[in-house]
């Protein structure tokens, strides 16, 4: 973070551009179902482009198995820490997790090829689509969008109110691709990962599911603010992935033109349970192949979680700080800085003179400012943590995780006597207890009041930030208990 302020970070100067790592598996097997991928459906497709690949280096290993995970997926959460970092080693498997963040996260492409002989596809299926369609009031531009991107036009075709599972068919019908927006809302299991997911990540993870009609494309090219995991769960896709304009960008691009393109980097296409990822800023566009329809889920993640992200809660402090215990801070800004200051400033020696002088105190006072940054920087962190709690999923509890949760212990109707009753033994001195997952609380230090309040995302809804962050007074007595079930997790503490 000082160095941040200081501005010393040295500047990035690896090139981007043909920098992606393929797997591929050591046995390649016959895509199922589907036929093999040919230059024909290339020329057949109308959004066909160059047959190129450009990796940097490629890489034979064999592919592991993913059976244990669903399995292991199943059973109770012991740490949900460990639980959600088993999903990632999955998603990226074979390559090592200490590999990925240091040679490939925000700096490359991954394309991950898998066995197509075995079901990859524990996410969603087009048939649940149509069933959560008819089952749930799906509202256009809410949970659903209709898209459609040809002789380069994009365009979005969502109606007013309920998204009909009838309309919805009649737009794929004509090509239009259909995107659920946030399918952890209808489907649990993806609810599931993507909450353990960041529990390991430690920020927020998202999903859009995406379902393309064939030899069609529903979006422009464009770059994206997170980073992007793709994941293919029915037929094939093919994708084209180009260096970026922009390091690392924090906002989305909007929709950009085949001709202002340069060679992809990658060219590619998709099977079921491959594994494309991409960071921020890599642009990117995807077409389905024409004899087939295509169905894969986006999990996104690090949206707006950069050093820069996170200064913006710390500078508030530091510069608070300042104007308390640094006396230069509070005097009036000199009578002439207009005019020796700004892209009309008046040049003369004496203006020169009264310009460095502003310089060296405003330098001293961002020494200042970084030296007391120690005091407040655990403040800092719990402000930013607060905005990543708000946006994050709540904890999908397991059945046994329920039954010993506020959710269902506790007072009960009992039908056989028509009366309330307890079912479940009241909390008392032997009982043991925890926090439910690793990153569901935080602690933090009122800076009016000088008290801990707790705040919590169990009562977060599965819709981004529809709701705000839930707090919970704590008394004095009540700090160091609490405290001791943050640390101790996953450990269970006695409840005296």
């Amino acid at each position: 973070v000082k160095n941040l302020i200081n501005s010393q970070m040295k500047p990035c100067t690896e090139e981007l551009k043909g920098k992606a790592i393929m797997l591929k598996k050591l046995k390649k097997k016959k895509r199922k179902k589907f036929k093999p991928f040919s230059e024909e459906d290339w020329k057949s497709s109308e959004n066909a482009g160059p047959l190129e690949t450009k990796p940097l280096d490629e890489m034979v290993v064999k592919i592991t198995s993913d059976d244990e995970m669903y399995a292991f997926l199943e059973k109770d959460i012991q740490d949900s820490y460990v639980e959600g970092k088993r999903i990632f080693e999955w998603m990226i498997s074979p390559m090592d997790i200490d590999r990925f963040f240091e040679d490939v996260f925000e700096k490359k492409s991954l394309l991950i090829e898998r066995s197509h002989n075995s079901n990859h596809n524990d996410w969603l299926s087009t048939m649940e689509i149509d069933q959560i369609l008819r089952d749930n009031n799906m509202k256009f531009g809410v949970n659903v969008d209709v898209t459609s991107y040809e002789n380069g036009q994009r365009e979005t075709h969502n109606q007013e109110g309920r998204a009909h599972a009838s309309v919805i068919w009649d737009f794929y019908n004509t090509g239009c691709s259909v995107r659920l927006l946030n399918p952890q809302t209808f489907v649990r299991r993806i609810w599931s990962k993507l909450s353990l997911l960041q529990e390991y990540i430690g920020n927020f993870c998202g999903a859009n599911v995406y379902l393309t009609p064939p030899g069609t494309q529903g979006f422009a090219p464009h770059w994206d603010d997170i980073e992007a995991f793709v994941i293919q769960l029915e037929g094939s896709k093919r994708w084209r992935v180009y260096a970026p304009f922009e390091h690392l960008p924090d906002y989305s691009s909007h929709n950009l033109k085949d001709e202002d393109l340069p060679t992809p980097m990658l060219d590619c296409v998709l099977g079921e349970g491959d594994i494309l990822y991409f960071p921020r800023g890599f642009i990117h566009q995807a077409n389905a192949l024409p004899d087939q329809h295509s169905l894969h889920i986006t999990v996104s993640m690090c949206q707006k979680q950069a050093y820069s992200h996170f200064l913006e809660s710390l500078m508030p402090m530091a510069i608070k700080n300042l104007h308390k215990s640094h006396d230069k801070a509070r005097f009036s800004l000199p009578r002439q800085l207009a005019n020796f200051t700004g892209h009309s400033s008046r040049i003369s020696k004496e203006m020169s003179q009264s310009r460095e002088q502003f310089l060296e105190q405003v330098s001293d006072m961002l020494d200042h400012m970084r030296n007391s940054i120690p005091k407040f920087i655990d403040e800092a962190v719990d402000i930013h943590f607060l905005k990543s709690l708000r946006e994050s999923l709540p904890p999908c509890l397991r059945q046994n995780e329920m039954v010993n949760s506020v959710t269902h212990a506790g007072f009960k109707w009992d039908p056989s006597k028509f009366q309330v009753a307890n079912c479940d033994a009241f909390v008392n001195e032997s009982t043991m207890l925890r926090i439910s997952r690793r990153n569901c609380v935080r602690l933090v230090k009122d800076a009016i009041t000088d008290e801990f309040v707790l705040y919590y995302n169990s009562e977060n809804t599965l819709v981004y930030h529809q709701v705000e962050l839930q707090p919970l007074s704590l008394e004095e007595n009540m700090v160091e208990n609490v405290k001791s079930l943050i640390r101790r997790y996953p450990d269970y503490c006695c409840a005296h």
